[in-house]
């Protein structure tokens, strides 16, 4: 179902940067390459364009074939999903945790984009369901494909490691040396793994992990920007209706209502990947990269409900229903959009209003998630063609796309855009996307006009540059 709906949206965002740019490449070079192109490389592992590429020579370079390559890794991840639930629920409570999978926003965006999250996703899965049920040679996989798949692997992997160490410990008496003896192999390989690929890397490109061209990890951290890192991620965490899910999901922990090795893991994976991000990066960290967590946290929410009697146990049910479906359509005016629902799906019909509007001749700039060639995201020419701003200089630059999906421009030149340039609004849904005529280029057109922020759109921008102020 969600293929049919999704199957013929472009690539996106991310999609493009971690998905679409690799498997392009490695299409092109008949799959003898397992690297990014070199002046666009953000460091992961190619597992999943490289599989995209072979779908791509097998049934032809489409968006369609995209789509239903990233719906595979998505049905593959809804049923371990499902069968790890069973291990804790009961059939009944399974089927409604099932639906309060598909009722959230981040699963239903997941569902549309291809992205290399999915495949991640259901790899650590895989190596928690290994783990759960002493299956060790899953782990073991789980754990290898990991790293082969996305660099938070690594940060899955290390997670693991920690609850595993914990098991062995706290729930079985056993001491250190019984882990390192019997399990560390489990970690030790996969670690190898991504020692061999970042050693790979480095001789084909340079570097190690990010190009260059990706700062993200380069800006110095202080305690401040830790901080704020931390209360980034625990605001993601519960973003979108997820509060209800993860405050329950707590109280079953704490009144020792939850299966102890799946609390032990959320937790862990939780702190891990939630220490790691934010000590090593700043502007990287993204609803999608706890989406597990999100899962596990949906199936200890219903082991707490399970102790609840008599019919509020339903009404907790409700609501909590109600609020995932909310979320859905939950938007902060003056926020950046992320593509963690299914609300920047907008921006296509905005574009193709665009594309009408002008001649096919217009070069457009802009910045990420909508600076990108029509190639890059229809795999034809049926998109606008839109060049990523290089510089702080915008004077020689004839037409600029801003909207509420990029993150990039400062406040400083979105009011510079608005009075000095000719601009006109394009709305849907939660999107927006100004037009920007440079008015040393462009006579003034008739009947141009710029949307008005409100009040409280106003207020939420002026918040945002007192934060960055600070730090």
């Amino acid at each position: 179902m969600a293929y049919i709906l999704f199957m013929h949206d472009p690539f996106f965002g991310d999609a493009i940067s971690s998905t679409y740019q690799s498997a392009n490449h490695i299409y092109d070079n008949s799959l003898m390459t397992i690297f990014y192109p070199i002046d666009t490389d953000p460091g992961h592992p190619t597992l999943y364009p490289y599989l995209l590429a072979v779908s791509w020579k097998i049934f032809g370079q489409s968006i369609e074939v995209s789509h239903a390559y990233s719906a595979f890794w998505m049905l593959l991840l809804s049923l371990l999903f499902v069968k790890i639930a069973r291990l804790f629920l009961t059939p009944q409570n399974t089927f409604l945790a099932a639906i309060l999978l598909v009722s959230f926003g981040t699963y239903l965006s997941l569902s549309a984009m291809v992205l290399n999250t999915t495949m991640l996703m259901f790899f650590v899965l895989i190596s928690f369901y290994g783990l759960y049920t002493k299956k060790s040679w899953l782990l073991l996989i789980g754990n290898c494909l990991m790293v082969l798949t996305h660099l938070q692997g690594t940060f899955f992997v290390i997670g693991f490691g920690i609850a595993h160490i914990i098991c062995d410990s706290y729930f079985n008496k056993k001491n250190i040396f019984y882990f390192i003896k019997r399990h560390l192999i489990y970690y030790l390989i996969p670690s190898l793994l991504f020692i061999g690929w970042i050693y790979l890397h480095y001789l084909h490109t340079g570097w190690y992990t990010h190009s260059p061209n990706y700062s993200d990890t380069q800006s110095p951290k202080t305690l401040f920007t830790v901080v704020k890192s931390i209360l980034i991620i625990i605001w993601r965490l519960i973003d979108y209706g997820m509060l209800p899910v993860h405050v329950f999901a707590l109280l079953a922990i704490f009144k020792r209502q939850s299966d102890r090795i799946l609390a032990l893991t959320y937790i862990s994976l939780l702190l891990s990947n939630m220490i790691i991000m934010s000590v090593f990066l700043e502007n990287t960290i993204g609803h999608r990269y706890f989406f597990v967590i999100h899962l596990f946290g949906i199936i200890i929410c219903f082991q707490y409900l399970a102790a609840v009697f008599g019919e509020f146990k339903y009404k907790l049910y409700v609501m909590i229903f109600c609020v995932l479906v909310a979320g859905n359509f939950l938007y902060y005016p003056g926020k950046t959009l992320g593509d963690a629902t299914l609300a920047y799906r907008s921006y296509f019909e905005i574009e193709k209003k665009i594309k009408q509007d002008f001649a096919d001749t217009t070069r457009f700039y802009s910045y990420a998630p909508i600076a990108n060639i029509s190639q890059a995201k229809s795999l034809d020419d049926s998109s606008l063609d839109i060049g990523r701003i290089s510089s702080n200089n915008i004077s020689e630059i004839p037409v600029i796309l801003q909207s509420n999906l990029n993150a990039e421009f400062d406040p400083e030149t979105k009011s510079l855009l608005a009075s000095t340039w000719y601009g006109k609004s394009y709305e849907k849904g939660a999107v927006f996307v100004n037009v920007y005529l440079n008015p040393a280029l462009y006579s003034k057109p008739l009947q141009w006009n710029l949307r008005t922020p409100g009040v409280i759109e106003n207020y939420m921008e002026s918040l945002k540059k007192n934060w960055k102020r600070n730090q």
